[in-house]
């Protein structure tokens, strides 16, 4: 009997632990679950946290070379649309035009000015 009972004993004890184990299996499994699951969650948030930052700063460089690309080709089209004034004036010889022109007012007006006004006639 007392043999019996030792043997009873030892398999509820042998039972007993295989439960444990299993138990401590178990939340081993499910610890190592939760950090693997963390760890990815880790890394897919660290790796759109830098994707942002890469994309925005490509995206803010890609607009700002777009802008300027697009403002030379303006500047460049009006530029091509508006003729050189100064340099046409300069062609049409019109400086020399107006330096003559006023050369000639002036020695018009000292003509006047030495010159008795007309005779007024009377009608009667």
């Amino acid at each position: 009997m007392v043999s019996y009972a030792l043997q009873i004993l030892a398999k509820v004890q042998a039972e007993k632990k295989r439960d444990t184990d299993q138990k401590t299996l178990m939340l081993q499994w499910r610890n190592q679950t939760w950090t693997s699951a963390r760890r990815r969650m880790g890394m897919e948030t660290l790796r759109r946290f830098l994707k942002s930052r890469v994309h925005d700063a490509f995206t803010r460089w890609r607009g700002q070379s777009m802008y300027e690309t697009t403002i030379k080709r303006i500047t460049a089209q009006y530029m091509e649309r508006i003729p050189d004034v100064p340099r046409t004036l300069d062609e049409l010889g019109v400086p020399s035009k107006l330096d003559s022109l006023s050369h000639n007012i002036l020695q018009l007006s000292q003509d006047k000015a030495g010159k008795v006004g007309p005779k007024l006639v009377k009608i009667r």
